[in-house]
This record gives structure tokens, sequence and C-alpha cells, in this order.
């Protein structure tokens, strides 16, 4: 797809105004980014006003011809509009103290019948074994996420691999949500894609198959995600860990959840059970730690809160 009839502004809104079938939309972010061949384009997204999920992105060159994303991606062999995420240098982790006994030697010669008392002093350090923490990624990948998908999966591989991280046992999980109702709106309201191991491969590659898409209203599916993460069995929590979860959301959920709705997912609370209430009954126990999300990432929001803020939580072990 490409146009030169007018200005780049008027042409690619243009564009995405035949991508997503009205000229009733907004332009919601821009991206820059410089090309293989050196020259700058600018990477557009774009949704129809009032209908956040309903979404498309679309680059300008420097002639101001519009092109699909994927043809500059392609041609470079890697993604380009996707901010990039630097690894911050960290002082390499202090070796762990010894054992020490004082006074080291003690040589004694005692006459027949004779008693001596001496205090000998034992330090023993912090026992040297990890602490263990399992950490879930979830997100919302719906229409609207297109930007803040794209910023976690460019941030991913400094996140798993970040120095700071050395003294512990992590082990990495995923998983992703969508919306109600299934499959009318969505395939799926949440799908668990990696259970927590270590190493960076596995939740590197189910974080790149991120795609936004789906999502028929404002409220998502994240209640019943939720749910599910605090209560299935085959999340796969690692026995005696720390249980961590690290949400990506821009908006409130479906509460509440009911065979109603989804008579697709026979484990929802029935009629009149609030979703909320479930979730927040599974995660009873949960501590709540503020982080920072990857740069360019927007916060989780939680529902009904007035603006985006990162969202870590503790499920109960």
């Amino acid at each position: 797809m490409s146009s030169t009839t007018s200005g780049p502004g008027d042409a690619v809104r243009t564009a995405l105004a035949e991508v997503l079938g009205t000229t009733d939309i907004d332009i919601v972010a821009e991206v820059t980014v410089r090309l293989p061949s050196g020259e700058e384009g600018r990477l557009v997204h774009a949704a129809v006003r009032g209908k956040h999920n309903q979404t498309a992105s679309l680059v300008v060159d420097a002639s101001g011809a519009v092109h699909p994303p994927r043809r500059f991606e392609a041609l470079a062999g890697r993604g380009l509009f996707a901010p990039e995420t630097p690894v911050p240098e960290r002082p390499a982790a202090a070796p762990a103290p010894p054992v020490t006994i004082d006074p080291p030697v003690n040589n004694l010669t005692l006459p027949e019948c004779v008693t001596e008392v001496e205090t000998v002093t034992v330090h023993v350090p912090p026992s040297g074994v990890k602490p263990k923490a399992d950490v879930y990624l979830l997100a919302d990948t719906t229409g609207s996420m297109g930007s803040i998908i794209g910023a976690v999966q460019a941030g991913i591989g400094a996140v798993v691999t970040d120095p700071s991280l050395q003294p512990f046992d992590i082990a990495w999980g995923a998983g992703n949500y969508k919306d109600f109702p299934v499959p009318a709106s969505s395939p799926y309201a949440f799908q668990h894609q990696q259970a927590p191991a270590p190493g960076a491969a596995n939740v590197t590659a189910a974080v790149s198959t991120w795609s936004a898409g789906g999502g028929s209203d404002t409220p998502e599916g994240q209640l019943f995600a939720l749910q599910q993460i605090a209560t299935d069995p085959a999340i796969g929590w690692r026995p005696g860990s720390k249980r961590i979860l690290v949400w990506f959301g821009d908006a409130p959920g479906h509460d509440p959840i009911c065979s109603a709705i989804s008579p697709s997912l026979p484990s929802a609370p029935t009629p009149g059970s609030p979703a909320r209430w479930t979730a927040i009954r599974a995660l009873a126990r949960a501590t709540s730690t503020t982080v920072p999300a990857p740069s360019g990432a927007a916060r989780a929001r939680p529902p009904g809160s007035p603006g985006p803020r990162p969202a870590v939580r503790t499920p109960p072990g």
C-alpha cells in the first residue's frame, strides 16, 4: 500500500482510514526510526475514535509514501519500530564471606587432672543457597496494546539477562489474555504459554509471539486470567518459590465473568459471583511491589485507577 497524492500527514491518515474502514480515527502514537538505507521513517498508530481495540499502523518514508510496517522490517531482517532498551552496567557481585573460627588454631598441653576453659567463636555467614523466585509475565494482547507489546518485546532480553539477578534462582513464565465473549470477540480469554523455568530462551520466545488483536470493548479478561494463574496447577509454580506476577495492561477487566457471557469457560464463576472477588480471594495473601516497566511501555492499570502504573502481584505460595 502506498500513496503520494498529498502531504505525508494527509497520506498516512487517508491510508489508515482505508485500513480501518472509517475516517473517524485518532492518531494515537508515532515512532521515528532510521531505515537500513539511512533515511528516516515514521511508524504511525491510529485507532477508531471511541473503539480503542480497533487499531492499525503504517509507515511513512522520507518521500511521503505509505507502507505496511512489516515490509521495512523484512528488508532489515529485524524489528525496527520498538524502542531499544539499554542494558545497565552493574558491578560484579561480591564473593560470599567465608566461615571463620576464632582462634583458628588451639594447641593445649594439660597436666593430669587439670581443666581449661576457653571460648571458641564460629561465625557462619548467611546460606549461600540462592533465593528462589518464579516470575510470570502477563500481558493484555487486545488491539490497543500494539506499541506497548512492542516495547516489552524490545526490552525482554535486557530484563531476563540483567546481571543484578545473578544472586537469585529465577524461573520465568508467561501468558496473555484477551477479551470476552469467547469466541465472538477473541479466540481465548487467557492463554498460559510458559510454565516458570530457568533461562531466558523459553520466556523470550513466548513473549515474541504476543500480537495485538481482538477485543470488542474497553474491559478485558484479566480478572479471569488472574484467577487461573493463582489457582490452576497447570501454571507450574515451583515448590518453595516466591511467586511474582508482572502485568502489562491498559484497561479495566470484565466483572462479573459468568457463563452467560462466555459459556465456553467452564471454570468461570457462576452468574452473580463477581470475578473481581474471586481473583482477590485467590490472591488474598499476595503482596504488591512497584517496579519499572521497559522503556516506552505503558504501565498496568488496575480496574478503576485514574491512570497507568506498573503492577507486580505475588500470588500465594
